[in-house]
Formats: structure tokens, C-alpha cells, sequence
């Protein structure tokens, strides 16, 4: 019976001392301030969402690119794959057709040396049998080159040593000088050793292209004032004889040529000896 009537004057003083009433304002306060949290946290939870939206349609924009992009690497790589083996193809076929075009080259060259030989041969005995005739018409023509200042060229037919020694014992070459045109290198060395005997002053070699280049100038300043000028036509190139051929033609050679067909030691120093034998007679000054 006590109880309900303390607690009905507990809440009359609670009442009449204002105690409840700044207990209800302290709940208001608190209560708005909840509010306002709430308010906030709705707002933010709203932007949330809207932010998670704008991020789910970025992944899904993200992921067709994605795929877009995959599907155009996959078309630029077959793409890629396929003008790759056309260029391999491609270069089999040039490899092919240069290893063809080596071989047809390498043919070629064979075939134009072959020719150029020939050629070559041919130009030489064209050359010879020109000269020949030219020396025809001239011991037609004119009979005692001699009185036109020309030294005559022998061609005896006897090669004894007997005849040989009974001309050879009185010439004297030790002012004289001569020019072998074509030859090989070992025939000028021994050709020189053995006119030394004579006295030769000098001896000029001047040899074929295959050996040494000599130009057309070249040429005039080795043997233009050499006493004696021998072509020896066995054994020289076609270019090389017409250049001498033409200095003589145009009187630019100082002293006689002669052409022969040896190209031996001795069938040259017995030319060249029965040449000045011939030169050095009582005659060839008249």
C-alpha cells in the first residue's frame, strides 16, 4: 500500500521541484542532435550509393571496352600473322630467284671470259696477218728501206751458231738502247742478260695488260727514244701492238721496230743482233 503512494509523491516532487522538466528538455536536445545525425548519416549514405552506381557503370563500361579492345587485337593480330607469311613467303621467293640469278651471272662470266678470250686470239691473229700484209706492201713498194732512213730487218733462216757467232763478233751495242713489247718477264731478264754481253746500254720491258697497265702515254715515254723497238706479236695483247703500230705510223719513235713471232731467249737475241748486224753494214749509211 506504501509503495504507490511514495511513488505518486516521489512524482509530485519531481513535478513541483522542475526536476522533470529539464530532464525532458536535456532528452529534446539529445533527441535532435540524433536527428540531425541520422539526417546526415541518410545524406551520405544516399551519395554512397549514388558514387557505387557511377562506379558499377564505369566496371561495366570498362569491361565492353575490354572486350571491344580484345576483339580488335585479336583481328590486328591474325592480321599481323597473315602478312607475316606472306613477307616469309615472299622472301623464299627472292631467295630463289637471286640464288637463280648467281647462277645465270656465274654462267655469264664463263661464257663473256671464254668470249673475251677468243675475241682476244682472234683480234691478235687479225693483227698479225694485218701487219704482215702491211710488210708486204711496204718490201713491194719500197725495196731498200735504208735510203728512207728506216733499219732493215733480217729474218735469216740459217740458226747455226756458226752464222750466228760470224755476224755477232763485231757488233757493239754499248750506246744503244731497246724496248721489248710484250714477252714475259723472265724472257726480258734473260733477253737483257744476254745482250749485256754486247754491251746493251739498256733494255725496256714493257708488258702485256694481263700482267701491267700501261697507257697509251706510258707506252710512248718507255720506248718513243729507244733504238729499237721489238713487238714480239706471240705474246702480247691487241691494244698494246696498235699503240706501237700507230707511234711508228706517226713517226714518234726515234730509232726502227720490228715485230717477231718467237718469244724465246735466244729467237730474240738473235732478231735483235741480225737487226743492228744489218743496221751496222757499210750500206746503211749511204
Amino acid at each position: 500500500m506504501l509503495k504507490p503512494v511514495l511513488h505518486a509523491v516521489q512524482l509530485f516532487l519531481k513535478g513541483a521541484t522542475g526536476k522533470d522538466r529539464q530532464a525532458k528538455h536535456h532528452l529534446s536536445e539529445h533527441l535532435l542532435r540524433l536527428q540531425l545525425a541520422y539526417n546526415q548519416l541518410q545524406s551520405e549514405h544516399s551519395a554512397l550509393e549514388q558514387k557505387y552506381s557511377r562506379l558499377q557503370q564505369k566496371q561495366i563500361d570498362l569491361t565492353q571496352r575490354l572486350s571491344r579492345n580484345s576483339t580488335d587485337t585479336d583481328e590486328l593480330l591474325s592480321i599481323a600473322d597473315s602478312e607475316v607469311k606472306s613477307l616469309f613467303s615472299a622472301n623464299e621467293d627472292l631467295q630463289l630467284r637471286l640464288r637463280k640469278s648467281e647462277t645465270e651471272k656465274s654462267d655469264l662470266q664463263e661464257e663473256k671470259g671464254s668470249l673475251l678470250g677468243r675475241v682476244a686470239f682472234l683480234e691478235q691473229k687479225l693483227d698479225i696477218a694485218a701487219y704482215q700484209q702491211d710488210d708486204t706492201y711496204h718490201d713491194r713498194t719500197d725495196p731498200s728501206p735504208v735510203a728512207n732512213g728506216e733499219k732493215p730487218f733480217l729474218n735469216l733462216e740459217d740458226n747455226s751458231a756458226e752464222s750466228t757467232l760470224a755476224y755477232n763478233s763485231a757488233i757493239d751495242l754499248s750506246d744503244l738502247s731497246i724496248a721489248l713489247v710484250g714477252g714475259h718477264e723472265t724472257t726480258y731478264r734473260e733477253v737483257t742478260e744476254a745482250l749485256k754481253q754486247y754491251g746493251l746500254k739498256r733494255c725496256i720491258h714493257v708488258p702485256p695488260h694481263s700482267i701491267a697497265s700501261n697507257s697509251r702515254n706510258q707506252i710512248k715515254d718507255k720506248i718513243s727514244n729507244c733504238d729499237l723497238v721489238v713487238t714480239i706479236t706471240s705474246y702480247v695483247d691487241h691494244s698494246v701492238a696498235k699503240c706501237v703500230k700507230q707511234l711508228k705510223d706517226a713517226h714518234m719513235l726515234a730509232g726502227g721496230s720490228i715485230r717477231v713471232s718467237c718469244h724465246g731467249k735466244s729467237g730474240l737475241v738473235r732478231e735483235v743482233l741480225e737487226y743492228f748486224s744489218a743496221s751496222m753494214q757499210p750500206s746503211s749509211v749511204l
